[in-house]
């Protein structure tokens, strides 16, 4: 993950993300992997986070593939494999959990997804967090 404005093509497959730092769990008793943002301490007054999360799938057919998505307090946007598959625009999405059917854009082999949110409102803690969830068939 990483607080820093985004970069060009940050979401793009080839974007090399290697000197980001792990997304840290904030709030590990929301959902079941916990929330995620850039650092431990409560979030600054308009500050965003860009995280990127690979994974690999061995060739297959898939017939369904639903990203679903809890955010708190601005979601901007989602990306798979450089495809844009959900955005809300430049003032964001508070709190929503959202379901986002990728079945067409998830590939045998590796695949790399990436979100963008921002902190607009409050600097306290559990102002700003990511949770989401992967189901494929």
């Amino acid at each position: 993950m990483s607080n820093l404005p985004p970069p060009a093509s940050w979401y793009a497959t080839g974007f090399d993300d290697s000197g980001w730092a792990p997304g840290i769990v904030i709030y590990p008793d929301i959902g079941t992997g916990g929330a995620i943002w850039p650092e431990l301490a409560p979030p600054a007054a308009d500050e965003q986070a860009l995280g990127r999360r690979h994974f690999f799938l061995p060739p297959r057919a898939v017939s369904s593939a639903t990203l679903t998505v809890a955010v708190n307090d601005q979601f901007l946007a989602a990306y798979l494999n450089g495809t844009l598959v959900h955005g809300a625009g430049p003032t964001g999405v508070a709190t929503v959990t959202i379901p986002i059917d990728i079945t067409l854009l998830v590939v045998g082999g590796q695949n790399v997804l990436a979100f963008w949110l921002t902190n607009q409102v409050g600097t306290g803690p559990g102002d700003a967090f990511l949770v989401w969830s992967l189901t494929i068939n």
